[in-house]
């Protein structure tokens, strides 16, 4: 290519001529049939920086598309602040109007679009979520964690809303969002869980029985809330004995009182076995066990204190398994025969 490109220098000549000035001296140039087949290398020479700044510019843009997509998502994990305050009728309508119309222009709408337009909706009711998530805040929940649930259950009534039917919108989501808590808080926040009835009842008197109180002045007795429920006594008392299954005491929970002393709820509690009959137990055992031959005792000891079976046990004593099968039959029978029927129920 150096070869071409000098013959084609030395071949080029410009005019002579003081009056032709810089450019026309360039448009003078003659290019003889032996350089004009090198043009090609030089045009793709010139042209390949303007396709890198097209190239650079197209990325660009692409970037700049999905900073626009990002700021239209929501980082739910986040809490929102958002000023409460009540709207409206025609601001709702307005609301639900607006609403409906993007959802059912988003069902000729591709994946990524339908998706946007969901969040749009999702993002104009989501007061709503936090005014139902705060129906069932409680000092053992986390706030935050209700708040999460009650956008997901928001999602999903999106999601499955029908705008063709004439619904409002708040009127289908706030029973999906309040069964996605009420779902959340049976599944995953009992640490002793107690029967399904029994914990949308205990759910349901954390509301019930502050609005019975506001209503008689005074605090309500157990019978005045079945009463008010119509539901049995019992059933109350047992929903209301439940709750407290939910966040059980931890046994490091230090007492409180003169006595106490330092003492936790662990250290005031019973033991659960009895030493003396479990010690007297083991003599018995012991002397059982002293009438068994050197090999029914290895027996005993790889089956009961090694945890062997009988495959394991019978490689070890160099026989099958189903003898070893027998022996631990024969064993057991002799190890009772020496035993009390006391000590055998014990």
């Amino acid at each position: 290519m150096g070869r071409v490109l000098g013959q084609g220098t030395a071949n080029l000549t410009m005019r002579d001529s003081p009056e032709i000035g810089p450019f026309q001296g360039i448009a003078s140039y003659r290019v003889p049939l032996s350089y004009k087949g090198s043009l090609l290398p030089l045009l793709l020479l010139f042209c390949k920086p303007l396709l890198l700044l097209l190239v650079s510019l197209l990325s660009v843009l692409r970037t700049l598309s999905v900073l626009s997509d990002d700021r239209e998502k929501v980082d739910m994990s986040q809490p929102m602040n958002r000023r409460r305050h009540r709207r409206t009728p025609e601001e709702t309508q307005a609301r639900n109007a607006r609403s409906v119309k993007m959802l059912i222009s988003a069902r000729s709408l591709p994946e990524p679009a339908r998706r946007r337009l969901h969040q749009r909706v999702v993002l104009e009711y989501l007061d709503v979520a936090d005014a139902v998530a705060s129906r069932y805040q409680s000092s053992a929940q986390d706030s935050r964690d209700l708040r999460q649930v009650a956008y997901l259950g928001l999602t999903k009534a999106v999601q499955r809303f029908e705008p063709t039917m004439g619904v409002d919108i708040v009127s289908f989501a706030v029973p999906t969002i309040s069964g996605e808590i009420k779902r959340y808080l049976r599944d995953s926040s009992w640490v002793v869980r107690p029967p399904r009835q029994l914990q949308e009842l205990s759910v349901e008197l954390r509301s019930e029985v502050p609005r019975i109180a506001q209503s008689l002045g005074r605090e309500p007795s157990l019978e005045e809330v079945a009463e008010e429920l119509d539901l049995p006594v019992e059933r109350v008392a047992e929903a209301m004995a439940c709750a407290q299954g939910r966040r059980p005491v931890s046994l490091d929970t230090p007492q409180r009182g003169d006595w106490a002393d330092g003492l936790a709820l662990g250290d005031t509690l019973r033991a659960g076995h009895d030493d003396f009959a479990r010690a007297e137990l083991s003599v018995a055992v012991e002397r059982a066990c002293a009438t068994l031959t050197p090999r029914e005792r290895k027996i005993i000891h790889l089956r009961f204190v090694r945890e062997y079976t009988q495959s394991e046990i019978a490689r070890e004593c160099g026989v099958t398994q189903m003898q070893i099968s027998r022996l631990l039959t024969k064993i057991m029978t002799t190890l009772r025969s020496h035993l009390s029927p006391e000590l055998l129920a014990a």
